[in-house]
Protein backbone atom coordinates (compact mmCIF):
# COMPACT_ATOMS: atom_id res chain seq x y z
CA UNK A 1 0.00 0.00 0.00
CA UNK A 2 1.43 3.38 -0.88
CA UNK A 3 2.06 6.06 1.74
CA UNK A 4 -0.68 8.21 0.20
CA UNK A 5 -3.19 5.36 0.34
CA UNK A 6 -2.27 4.64 3.99
CA UNK A 7 -2.68 8.29 4.89
CA UNK A 8 -6.01 8.57 3.08
CA UNK A 9 -7.36 5.48 4.80
CA UNK A 10 -6.33 6.82 8.20
CA UNK A 11 -8.03 10.18 7.81
CA UNK A 12 -11.44 9.07 9.16
CA UNK A 13 -11.59 10.77 12.53
CA UNK A 14 -15.17 10.15 13.55
CA UNK A 15 -17.15 7.06 12.75
CA UNK A 16 -19.99 5.12 14.21
CA UNK A 17 -23.10 3.10 13.65
CA UNK A 18 -26.45 4.83 13.65
CA UNK A 19 -30.04 3.72 13.52
CA UNK A 20 -32.46 5.50 11.21
CA UNK A 21 -36.18 5.17 11.85
CA UNK A 22 -38.19 4.98 8.64
CA UNK A 23 -41.13 6.88 10.09
CA UNK A 24 -39.03 9.17 12.32
CA UNK A 25 -41.44 8.13 15.06
CA UNK A 26 -40.05 6.27 18.05
CA UNK A 27 -41.71 2.83 18.28
CA UNK A 28 -43.66 1.98 21.41
CA UNK A 29 -41.41 -1.01 22.11
CA UNK A 30 -38.27 1.16 22.10
CA UNK A 31 -36.30 0.98 25.37
CA UNK A 32 -36.90 3.77 27.85
CA UNK A 33 -34.41 6.58 28.24
CA UNK A 34 -32.94 5.24 31.47
CA UNK A 35 -31.99 1.83 30.13
CA UNK A 36 -29.56 2.80 27.36
CA UNK A 37 -26.26 4.40 28.22
CA UNK A 38 -25.56 7.86 26.80
CA UNK A 39 -27.99 7.69 23.89
CA UNK A 40 -29.26 10.99 22.57
CA UNK A 41 -33.01 10.52 22.76
CA UNK A 42 -33.69 14.18 21.97
CA UNK A 43 -32.05 13.76 18.57
CA UNK A 44 -33.89 10.48 18.04
CA UNK A 45 -37.23 12.16 18.72
CA UNK A 46 -36.40 15.15 16.49
CA UNK A 47 -34.67 13.47 13.54
CA UNK A 48 -35.44 9.76 13.78
CA UNK A 49 -31.72 8.98 14.06
CA UNK A 50 -29.81 7.47 16.97
CA UNK A 51 -26.08 6.94 17.32
CA UNK A 52 -25.71 3.40 18.66
CA UNK A 53 -21.90 3.24 18.72
CA UNK A 54 -19.25 5.89 18.13
CA UNK A 55 -15.48 5.81 17.69
CA UNK A 56 -13.12 8.74 17.37
CA UNK A 57 -9.56 8.15 16.28
CA UNK A 58 -9.83 4.36 16.56
CA UNK A 59 -8.50 3.52 13.11
CA UNK A 60 -8.12 -0.21 13.80
CA UNK A 61 -11.81 -0.51 14.69
CA UNK A 62 -12.68 1.58 11.64
CA UNK A 63 -10.65 -0.71 9.37
CA UNK A 64 -12.22 -3.82 10.89
CA UNK A 65 -15.75 -2.51 10.29
CA UNK A 66 -14.97 -1.37 6.74
CA UNK A 67 -13.63 -4.90 6.12
CA UNK A 68 -16.79 -6.55 7.46
CA UNK A 69 -18.88 -4.28 5.24
CA UNK A 70 -16.62 -4.85 2.21
CA UNK A 71 -16.14 -1.10 1.94
CA UNK A 72 -12.54 -0.52 0.98
CA UNK A 73 -12.63 3.23 0.37
CA UNK A 74 -13.71 4.76 3.65
CA UNK A 75 -15.40 8.10 3.89
CA UNK A 76 -19.14 8.23 3.56
CA UNK A 77 -21.97 6.07 4.76
CA UNK A 78 -22.46 2.31 4.38
CA UNK A 79 -25.54 0.23 5.12
CA UNK A 80 -25.30 -2.15 8.07
CA UNK A 81 -27.64 -5.12 8.12
CA UNK A 82 -28.57 -7.18 11.16
CA UNK A 83 -26.52 -10.00 9.60
CA UNK A 84 -23.37 -7.81 9.66
CA UNK A 85 -23.53 -7.11 13.38
CA UNK A 86 -22.29 -10.46 14.74
CA UNK A 87 -19.07 -10.11 12.72
CA UNK A 88 -18.64 -6.52 13.88
CA UNK A 89 -19.16 -7.60 17.49
CA UNK A 90 -16.64 -10.43 17.10
CA UNK A 91 -14.17 -7.88 15.76
CA UNK A 92 -14.79 -5.57 18.70
CA UNK A 93 -14.37 -8.41 21.20
CA UNK A 94 -10.81 -8.86 19.97
CA UNK A 95 -10.06 -5.28 21.03
CA UNK A 96 -10.99 -6.14 24.63
CA UNK A 97 -7.62 -7.85 24.90
CA UNK A 98 -4.99 -5.30 26.01
CA UNK A 99 -2.31 -6.79 23.76
CA UNK A 100 -4.60 -6.69 20.72
CA UNK A 101 -5.58 -3.12 21.58
CA UNK A 102 -1.93 -2.12 21.81
CA UNK A 103 -0.99 -3.83 18.54
CA UNK A 104 -4.07 -3.31 16.35
CA UNK A 105 -6.32 -0.51 17.64
CA UNK A 106 -4.21 2.22 16.04
CA UNK A 107 -5.82 4.76 18.34
CA UNK A 108 -4.91 7.79 20.39
CA UNK A 109 -6.82 6.20 23.32
CA UNK A 110 -5.28 3.89 25.88
CA UNK A 111 -6.83 0.49 26.49
CA UNK A 112 -8.02 1.52 29.97
CA UNK A 113 -9.81 4.54 28.50
CA UNK A 114 -11.76 2.47 25.97
CA UNK A 115 -12.50 -0.80 27.79
CA UNK A 116 -15.85 0.23 29.35
CA UNK A 117 -16.90 1.96 26.15
CA UNK A 118 -16.22 -1.18 24.12
CA UNK A 119 -18.28 -3.28 26.53
CA UNK A 120 -21.20 -0.86 26.22
CA UNK A 121 -20.89 -0.81 22.44
CA UNK A 122 -21.05 -4.61 22.33
CA UNK A 123 -24.33 -4.47 24.26
CA UNK A 124 -25.64 -1.66 22.04
CA UNK A 125 -24.81 -3.57 18.86
CA UNK A 126 -26.45 -6.75 20.18
CA UNK A 127 -29.55 -4.70 20.91
CA UNK A 128 -29.39 -3.16 17.42
CA UNK A 129 -29.23 -6.58 15.78
CA UNK A 130 -32.44 -7.68 17.52
CA UNK A 131 -34.08 -4.33 16.87
CA UNK A 132 -33.39 -4.46 13.12
CA UNK A 133 -34.79 -7.99 12.91
CA UNK A 134 -37.95 -6.85 14.72
CA UNK A 135 -38.21 -3.60 12.72
CA UNK A 136 -37.19 -4.31 9.11
CA UNK A 137 -38.60 -0.96 8.00
CA UNK A 138 -35.82 0.83 9.90
CA UNK A 139 -32.16 0.82 8.87
CA UNK A 140 -28.66 1.21 10.23
CA UNK A 141 -25.49 2.56 8.70
CA UNK A 142 -21.82 2.95 9.43
CA UNK A 143 -20.61 6.48 8.82
CA UNK A 144 -17.00 7.37 8.30
CA UNK A 145 -16.14 11.06 8.26
CA UNK A 146 -13.11 12.65 6.74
Amino acid sequence: MTQLKKRQRKMGLDNGIQLKLASKKVPEDFPDKGSLDKWDFDTLEKTGELEVAYWRKCWGIREMILGVLHADQGGGEYPVKAEDLPAIRRGLVKFLNPKTWEEDADSIWEYEEMYETLLQQLLNLKWLEKYLKDHPEDSASFYDSY
